[in-house]
């Protein structure tokens, strides 16, 4: 099971809970099927305990090659395991009981009491991938592909089908060598219900010769909410001195693929740069790149409301959501309003040497655009998607009206978040503009940069502000 690095297939984090409703996410059938309930009767094809050379193959239990070497390491490593490691692996190296049990929720094997005094520890990672049909088809395309495990240190041959029964090796590179881990596929589960909910998964288990012994599940499934959600559920124990040595580290590369993996589903690892100012066709391939929404859905929209709404809302906190508001006022009168409107309409506060948009960007709901922003020597493209626009108009007795829209932060942003830019005219006939965001880091470089981060969300703030009242300036 993954060990991060080292691989039942590479296996999952210990980080975030798994759905935990009920206690079959994938059900098995009641006769067995997909569990691999054929059991052979034989022991390990050689002695697990004793290393030893053979064709310049070190046998350690598991097998570690030292003959791939630059360009044809991955094709020797598969030709390798199909011709070698797969014929000598055996059968599955841990108890037929628990066998598809991976099938089952997190919350159903947690409280399995037998997993945990058998000495297996569970696994998981779950994150959110997008929303909608089509994310959820690229998603499962995904796994079928093993995109998941699309790694410079870990992959399997992708021609290997997803059948149950079907024998296959997860090539990891650790340190010097490369190690081969022996799996075969338990079950695979596909499941289309009312109400748009879906899912795909499969899970694999460990044969002899594999450092650990257990089993694990990726899996894809589209919820009633239309929310797309990928997750790494495994239960693992050492079946080798080497992982029982290394059982720390084992778990922490255990964590790190299941990250690492999830980044692969949903393209984090993407950043756009360009060395010159961005041109509208590399705009428009940063955004063909840049997927769905890279924030939790349930947090879409939240900027339409006030500040101090949101300053209440102790969800956003806890998942760890900063919040940045200007609000400046404009001047005052119907005119000074509708100069106003055309100015966000026209992305003039993105009018800046530092930053900009392309101003025939239309703002419609789902529309996708780029920020370009110049930072140090390179340009970044950090690609959005307009969540929602919302307008209101003068009442007959109180000339309060109203013009804003927020956007969305897409897979290949720096940052997870959703902004909004709104202009507005108050019972005092005065105008006023604002930016209101919620946003945390979704990078690594946002991450080790986020205090410089907070001052430049800040600093833009504050000459967004200054842009629109040169612009009105400039209209009396």
């Amino acid at each position: 099971m993954n060990v991060g690095r080292w691989g039942m297939g590479p296996v999952g984090n210990a980080g975030n809970a798994g759905n935990g409703d009920g206690d079959n996410y994938f059900p098995m059938a009641e006769n067995g099927a997909g569990m691999g309930s054929r059991e052979a009767s034989s022991t390990p094809p050689f002695p697990i305990d004793i290393p030893r050379f053979k064709n310049g193959v070190l046998e350690l239990g598991s097998t570690i090659s030292t003959r791939p070497k630059g360009l044809h390491q991955k094709v020797l490593c598969v030709c390798i395991y199909k011709y070698h490691i797969l014929n000598r692996s055996g059968t599955f190296n841990y108890d037929v009981k628990y066998k598809g049990a991976t099938g089952k929720s997190l919350s159903s094997l947690e409280q399995d009491e037998g997993l945990s005094k058998d000495g297996f520890l569970l696994n998981n990672k779950r994150v959110l991938l997008g929303s909608g049909v089509e994310t959820f088809e690229k998603s499962k395309a995904a796994l079928k592909s093993w995109s998941h495990l699309g790694l410079d240190w870990a992959f399997v041959d992708p021609k290997t089908a997803i059948k149950e029964g079907e024998k296959f090796c997860v090539c990891v590179k650790e340190l010097l060598p490369w190690l081969m881990m022996p799996l075969q596929v338990v079950y695979v589960n596909e499941s289309r219900k009312r109400k748009g909910v879906a899912s795909f998964g499969f899970g694999s288990g460990t044969l002899h010769g594999h450092l650990l012994a257990g089993e694990e599940r990726f899996s894809v499934e589209i919820d009633e909410k239309n929310e797309v959600w990928y997750e790494v559920l495994s239960f693992s124990k050492p079946a080798h001195a080497l992982s029982v040595l290394a059982l720390p580290y084992v778990k922490l590369r255990q964590n790190y693929f299941a990250h690492e993996s999830a980044k692969l589903m949903q393209n984090h690892k993407m950043v756009f740069l360009s060395w010159g100012r961005p041109s509208p066709k590399d705009q428009k391939a940063c955004i063909n790149k840049s997927g769905t929404f890279n924030y939790d859905g349930k947090y879409k929209g939240f900027t339409a409301k006030s500040i101090s709404s949101l300053e209440q809302d102790e969800g956003l906190s806890k998942d760890g959501f900063s919040l940045n508001n200007k609000r400046v006022l404009l001047g005052s009168g119907a005119e000074v309003f509708e100069n106003a409107k055309i100015a966000l309409k026209s992305w003039r506060h993105f009018g800046l040497d530092w930053t900009f948009v392309d101003p025939k960007t239309q703002i419609k709901q789902g529309e996708k655009f780029c920020v370009c922003v110049k930072e140090f020597l390179p340009w970044v493209m950090m690609p959005l998607q307009v969540v929602y626009v919302n307008e209101s108009s003068a009442a007959k007795r109180k000339r309060v009206a109203s013009f804003g829209f927020g956007s969305g932060t897409l897979h290949g942003h720096l940052l997870a978040a959703e902004e909004r830019f709104s202009v507005e005219i108050d019972e005092n006939n005065q105008v006023w503009y604002e930016v209101l965001s919620f946003s945390k880091p979704a990078h690594i470089l946002s991450f080790v940069a986020a205090p410089y981060v907070k001052l430049r969300q800040k600093y833009f703030a504050d000459e967004s502000a200054k842009v629109m009242l040169k612009h009105i300036s400039s209209s009396k």
